[in-house]
């Protein structure tokens, strides 16, 4: 995996990890290292439409994905989606020799590099997933060029019997999974971003202001019912309920001026933590953090992508018996005993995890079966907030 600092358990209980912003300088090689869920790619996204539309003011990361969309048929970016079947061929290109002739195939990054190279703007290129393929290998002699980026130099393509000079406009950005075990390491010295589980898009108040934002891109029908369901799913309080209308519009008079969406309207209206009894997505992802980070790397972590659109119990309880619970037992596979450690609750009286078997011993992970209780929706509020 990238090279990136390493987290203690401590750390990550003193403050609120977020994310860090790209530097106004943005590399020209950029890899997003980080575990599943923590928004890898809409970050690489985000710094992609910075770079080639800096006026762009996105209301969602769904109308960011659809203008960077829209930048690659405007052939200004392109997208690339890695696996353990892309090939060297597919990427840079090959040399076709027939009785006749020989020719040459150019692949996406060939493509995109000489594309770059006729612009007098910048070019962006996303590989998503970078963890899923050998990168030495797809991108050949292009790898030390492009994941060195102080090598200014003409590299020789033997697929193309050509040199290839990466211009200075062509960026390069990387998505890295480091709770899957690389195909390869990555030996780079161009820019890592560890991107961490970020509770504080978890807080009550960012999620009624992620629902806020999709309020004139949602039907009035279908918006009142995701609005209801998120109210109480949360618990709102009827102070916040009689205020919203103020507190959405100082927001909206903020992000015309600033471009940026701010919670501090909240705040301001006397809005806290007594106004919200419901669930506590942030702090149960940060709690269950906390415990993984007592016997695994940050690598590991619960990304809060996971998390961002539950809005009810029930889905609540279908991601953790679909997703999380078998996530960790994946993890946890030969130490069941740090597993059961981790989803204790004290006096609880629903395991998240039981036996498969009643007398069986637990050998591993797998000895041990999601609770049917927890699929069947009979878990409560109070069971979650074991886990704070």
């Amino acid at each position: 995996m990238p090279s990136a600092n390493k987290v203690t358990a401590q750390e990550y209980q003193q403050q609120e990890i977020g994310t860090a912003e790209c530097d106004t300088t943005t590399p020209k090689t950029h890899i997003w290292a980080g575990s599943s869920g923590v928004g890898k790619l809409e970050k690489a996204i985000k710094s992609a439409i910075s770079l080639l539309d800096s006026s762009y003011k996105a209301l969602t990361p769904q109308a960011e994905m659809s203008c960077f969309l829209s930048l690659c048929k405007e052939g200004k970016a392109m997208l690339i989606q890695a696996h353990s079947g892309l090939t060297y061929h597919e990427v840079v290109g090959r040399q076709v020799a027939t009785e006749t002739q020989v020719y040459y195939t150019e692949g996406d990054l060939l493509r995109a590099i000489r594309a770059a190279s006729q612009l007098k703007s910048a070019f962006v290129m996303i590989v998503n997933s970078a963890e899923q393929c050998d990168l030495s290998s797809l991108l050949g002699p292009l790898y030390r060029g492009l994941l060195n980026r102080n090598i200014e130099e003409p590299i020789w393509l033997e697929s193309q019997q050509d040199y290839l000079l990466i211009p200075s406009n062509f960026y390069f950005f990387c998505t890295f999974d480091t709770s899957i075990k690389p195909i390869t390491q990555l030996n780079i010295t161009s820019w890592v971003t560890q991107l961490l589980p970020n509770t504080m898009v978890l807080s009550p108040q960012s999620l009624i202001l992620r629902l806020w934002r999709r309020f004139n891109d949602s039907p009035q029908n279908n918006y009142e019912e995701k609005e209801r369901r998120l109210y109480s799913f949360l618990g709102v309080s009827e102070k916040l309920r009689a205020t919203q209308d103020e507190i959405y519009n100082q927001m909206a008079a903020q992000f015309n001026k600033t471009g940026v969406w701010s919670v501090r309207a909240f705040a301001e209206h006397g809005i806290n933590e007594e106004d919200f009894s419901g669930v506590r997505l942030d702090k149960l992802l940060k709690g269950l953090n906390q415990r993984i980070l007592k016997h695994l790397g940050a690598e590991n972590l619960i990304g809060h992508h996971f998390f961002i659109n539950i809005d009810s119990q029930q889905e609540l309880s279908l991601l953790f018996g679909k997703k999380i619970l078998p996530r960790l037992q994946i993890l946890f596979y030969n130490e069941p005993h740090y597993l059961q450690a981790i989803l204790k609750n004290e006096g609880e009286e629903l395991p998240f995890l039981i036996p498969v078997e009643e007398g069986i011993p637990i050998v591993n992970a797998w000895s041990l079966q999601v609770n049917p209780k927890l699929l069947a929706g009979d878990f409560t509020q109070k069971d979650f907030e074991g886990l704070y």
